[in-house]
């Protein structure tokens, strides 16, 4: 949890709690994108799954029901960035190496897939999207959201 201090906005330290009895990771993502690198926190994960299919209303009530498979999904990455940490290490703003890396990884440029794993369920998809926007002025915050696309397996 990232702890505020009024006398330097944008800045974050992390706190560490080496007590806690048992620490289970529920969400692992890309390595490069980790706290100290990015300045940025991720505080929201959303996945979206879609069949691929098409329902024809016909005379008399009967609906008819076409199923093509499935159709890609999409995975979205949401966090915080900061503008630096309280050491005042770093002299880029979080959003800067947020921007960096998706400019490293984006789909156009980047063949290969970027593996998010849920749990213990790997998800790989093509980093799409990026958007970005002002969270929080005063206290120099960006909120940012990666969206990968992701091809759903096929069943044997």
């Amino acid at each position: 949890m990232p702890v505020f201090f009024a006398s330097s906005p944008g800045k974050v330290v992390a706190l560490e709690d080496p007590g806690v009895p048992a620490n289970t990771r529920l969400l692992n993502v890309d390595p490069q994108l980790d706290f100290q690198s990015h300045r940025s926190i991720i505080t929201r994960v959303g996945i979206s799954q879609n069949c691929n299919f098409q329902l024809t209303h016909a005379i008399g009530g009967h609906v008819y029901v076409y199923v093509f498979g499935d159709r890609v999904g999409s995975l979205t990455i949401t966090g915080i960035a900061f503008d630096g940490l309280c050491d005042g290490s770093g002299s880029r703003h979080g959003i800067e190496d947020i921007l960096r890396y998706y400019q490293q990884h984006r789909l156009s440029r980047r063949t290969d897939e970027v593996e998010i794993t849920i749990g213990r369920t790997p998800i790989r998809g093509l980093l799409s999207d990026l958007n970005a926007a002002t969270l929080d002025v005063e206290r120099k915050l960006f909120q940012f959201d990666y969206v990968l696309r992701h091809v759903p397996e096929i069943d044997d």
